[in-house]
């Protein structure tokens, strides 16, 4: 049976309107459905529907949303799931990385910082207690000595300042020079009569000068010990000139001699590098020359002695009694460790005059003396009697070898050994050994003290 052409129309538009209808009604039933919970809620499954109404309005936001189905679960906030081990192995090589490292770094420096600022504190509170201490009045002569705290008192060299830092103990410092009038003070007050001793000293950093300068030092302490002890009065003093060479002075030879307490003066001078290409350069021209000008210049207080005081050697403390005897030029024997090695001067018993001289190796010297075994007035550092010509002070240079050093300055100063003054009973008792400090191999760490790099300054 055939259809006309309006049947077929009429059908087409009913399905359009039908499929029109069918869209409204699917938009109608999402947006109520997003709008309200209520449509998804009944017809939720049940357990939902019953632990959405036990917890009622106790339920988190998050968990109601989850609930009524309004909320999407973020996959990070999932539990992590198990790594395998070559995911794990690469992790641990991860923390290994530089940036883990450094940030490491920068917390064991926190945790420095924070103990350093803990030590600076309880010093401080500890100085306080020692000031108030020491404001007491003493009660009685039997509570002379402060009272026992427990605890070690504040000291203002305490060296724990360093710690965990060996470059700072070397870090450089001005130079310092105690002044002629404070030399002058301590004079009047010890009531000296004596000349006093200007010590020379030149040094240089190594592994044993805290230990060579360790020993020298408490050997100048003894004798001023005995000087303010002497019951007959009129003790001399020493000034000790300590020369580094160096370009500046360092901190812990500035801490280690003001401990000592005795009058000093500690600058730095640096050794020309063009002189040490010799074989035997010859050492300390550059500081003994700067030490005998500053003792001319800025220091020197008449009547004084000169002695060139190397400090790797062993004194006996008598030694400054006999330095304080000199009129003009004085020499005293000089031994040398092991082997029974030593110079000295013979001196004729019927003038008291010196004769000779005995030296440890036959050379062609004129005056064969130790450096140690030399010392002079220090009015022949304003006098201008040396022999030189030119009416300079005698001094040293670095065109002479190694031992024609004290030969070649005994030469400005007299013309023949007659003029030497015989000291330590006509140079028969040696009061000044040459101990040079065996120098170890190899600089060895103690790994297992942790506080190694704030004692290794020390040492």
């Amino acid at each position: 049976m055939r259809r006309g052409p309006g049947l077929v129309l009429a059908s087409l538009m009913a399905c359009i309107v039908s499929f029109a209808l069918g869209c409204m009604f699917v938009m109608f039933t999402l947006a109520h459905t997003t709008t309200s919970g209520d449509l998804w809620t009944s017809n939720a499954p049940l357990h939902m529907k019953k632990e959405l109404s036990q917890l009622g309005s106790e339920a988190s936001p998050a968990r109601r949303q989850l609930l009524e189905g309004s909320f999407v679960p973020n996959p990070e906030d999932q539990p992590p799931r198990k790594r395998e081990e070559s995911e794990e192995e690469h992790l641990k090589w991860k923390l290994l990385e530089p940036p883990l490292v450094d940030e490491v770094q920068r917390m064991l420096e926190s945790h420095d910082k924070w103990w350093k600022r803990k030590l600076e504190e309880q010093a401080h509170k500890w100085k306080l207690e020692h000031e108030q201490q020491q404001l007491q009045p003493q009660q009685n002569n039997h509570d002379a000595s402060p009272r026992a705290t427990g605890r070690i008192p504040f000291d203002p060299n305490f060296l724990g300042r360093y710690k965990g830092e060996f470059s700072r103990a070397m870090e450089p410092i001005s130079s310092y020079v105690t002044t002629k009038e404070k030399v002058l003070e301590l004079q009047q007050t010890l009531q000296s009569t004596h000349p006093i001793v200007y010590f020379i000293t030149p040094t240089a950093h190594r592994r044993t000068q805290m230990a060579d300068l360790t020993r020298l030092g408490q050997t100048l302490l003894l004798d001023q010990y005995q000087q303010q002890q002497s019951t007959s009065g009129g003790g001399g003093l020493i000034y000790w000139v300590l020369i580094e060479d160096a370009l500046r002075c360092t901190k812990r030879l500035r801490h280690f001699l003001k401990r000592l307490n005795i009058p000093f003066a500690h600058v730095a001078v640096r050794t020309p590098p063009n002189t040490k290409n010799k074989t035997l350069p010859p050492r300390g021209v550059e500081q003994r020359n700067y030490a005998m000008d500053l003792v001319q210049n800025r220091v020197g207080i008449a009547p004084g002695i000169v002695y060139f005081g190397d400090d790797d050697n062993v004194y006996d403390v008598r030694l400054f009694n006999e330095l304080r005897k000199i009129k003009r030029i004085g020499v005293l024997p000089v031994g040398y460790r092991g082997g029974g090695h030593y110079e000295r001067c013979i001196v004729n018993p019927d003038t008291g005059m010196v004769d000779s001289i005995v030296e440890k190796i036959p050379t062609r010297r004129k005056y064969p003396v130790d450096m140690a075994g030399l010392a002079y007035h220090s009015s022949l550092l304003w006098s201008s009697s040396s022999k030189n010509g030119d009416n300079r002070p005698a001094t040293f240079s670095h065109d002479w070898s190694n031992g024609q050093q004290e030969t070649r300055f005994l030469q400005q100063l007299v013309d023949s050994v007659q003029e030497l003054e015989p000291l330590a009973y006509n140079c028969t008792h040696f009061f000044v050994w040459h101990l040079s400090t065996t120098q170890p191999d190899s600089a060895l760490k103690v790994v297992d003290d942790p506080d190694y790099d704030s004692l290794r300054h020390m040492v």
